[in-house]
């Protein structure tokens, strides 16, 4: 049983962490996301990818930017007083 316990840690620190932590990158959260991959497996990865993180949605052109931006990289608005 102690066996079992510690090969499906070992797996979550060699594969599902590694996974999840590159996907937590992109959205902000890159160590929530290798710590949910380690403890959960693949149940964090599921709970990381429909994570926003660090995004929110720009109010002209609806893409996906950082919380703390200032002037939106895709349509160049001014996001001051906005949020």
């Amino acid at each position: 049983m102690e066996a079992l316990v510690v090969m499906s840690l070992l797996w979550g620190l060699l594969f599902w962490g590694p996974i999840c932590a590159c996907i937590g990158s992109r959205k902000g959260s890159g160590w929530t996301g290798f710590f949910l991959g380690v403890i959960l497996g693949i149940f964090g990865l599921l709970i990381i990818i429909p994570m926003r993180g660090d995004r929110i949605d720009c109010p002209y052109c609806a893409q996906t930017i950082r919380n703390k931006a200032i002037v939106c990289p895709y349509c160049h608005k001014m996001m001051v007083g906005e949020r």
